[in-house]
């Protein structure tokens, strides 16, 4: 108990210091050009150099957002062969892409970590878990060039909540100002033409479909179809959110097993981000039940599987 606490302690002060470290240096840097154009010179070289040495991950965390991702994250680190990268969300195939593989490698652990594993005859896996990945058209091809072989793990929320959570979320950081109703009915308005773009466009990373598609992002059938598409069922473990919180320590005993890790006594009940809002009118539920309906549908066909979401 006292190891699995240290480990997660020690992953969440890791990730808060990089992420502080690399924000601090940079905005230092920022106030003068000449040095922050030479910093950034060294700091490629930098990765691109120890970043060689460091490997790939082994699953992918891929969504949805506001379903439980960083709950099941930190519980999937918890196991003793789960190794961390430095940062849950990376980023990379979307807005660092550009940025090199080897810059990817450099967020994970290194490849002498993982032999001395191996000498002591013990597994080693690694992961991440960027929530966007399932949102944008390209990013199913460019995982499948680099880590064809990776497993894929899904999270997915009753899409009624989800989109509920995405916009409490949206009020919290002051995005948001509109009742949830006039939200949801101004969202096609705000979207128009995004999907499009990024479809059109590899680089193009859409913030207005990441903050303004509360419905469209619970339409779950189009993005999983697209990585399906791309990778084969096998590869793939999609956890219902509910029963994850209901049953944590079965869902996390059939994800071990599928990450093919040795059996490990999860004995932990942490929720990370728990938010608590007022809540939704019976009448708009209602409403967005038969709006996701035709949706769900075709969800529970490509997955063979019932969730259940439309009562």
């Amino acid at each position: 108990m006292a190891d699995r606490k240290k480990k997660l302690e020690e992953h969440e002060t890791r990730e808060y210091v990089h992420e502080r470290k690399t924000k601090l240096i940079a905005n230092k840097l920022k106030m003068h050009p000449r040095s922050y154009s030479f910093a950034k010179i060294c700091y490629k070289n930098y990765y691109n150099t120890v970043g060689s040495f460091h490997v790939l991950p082994d699953f992918l965390l891929i969504g949805a957002s506001m379903s439980g991702t960083t709950s099941l994250y930190q519980g999937l680190v918890e196991h003793p062969n789960i190794h961390t990268a430095k940062t849950k969300e990376i980023q990379f195939f979307g807005t660092k892409y550009p940025r090199g593989i080897n810059w990817y490698r450099y967020h994970f652990p290194s490849k002498f970590e993982k032999f001395v594993s191996k000498i002591k005859k013990e597994k080693f896996i690694t992961g991440e878990g960027t929530t966007r990945s399932l949102d944008y058209p390209h990013v199913p091809k460019l995982v499948k060039e680099i880590i064809p072989n990776v497993k894929l793990i899904l999270i997915l929320r009753n899409p009624i909540d989800r989109a509920y959570s995405h916009y409490n979320t949206a009020v919290k950081n002051k995005k948001m100002t509109l009742s949830f109703e006039d939200a949801i009915k101004m969202e096609e308005a705000k979207i128009k033409g995004e999907m499009k773009k990024m479809e059109e466009d590899m680089n193009y990373i859409s913030y207005k479909y990441s903050f303004n598609a509360f419905l469209n992002r619970g339409k779950y059938y189009f993005a999983i179809k697209r990585w399906m598409n791309i990778f084969p069922k096998n590869q793939f473990f999609v956890i219902k959110s509910e029963d994850f919180f209901k049953n944590t320590k079965k869902i996390f005993g059939e994800l071990h097993e599928f990450l093919d890790v040795p059996k490990f006594n999860f004995d932990s009940d942490v929720i990370y981000n728990e938010r608590k809002y007022t809540a939704m009118k019976s009448k708009t539920r209602d409403e967005l039940i038969e709006y996701f309906r035709p949706y769900n549908e075709k969800l529970y066909k490509l997955l063979d599987r019932d969730f259940d979401w439309d009562k």
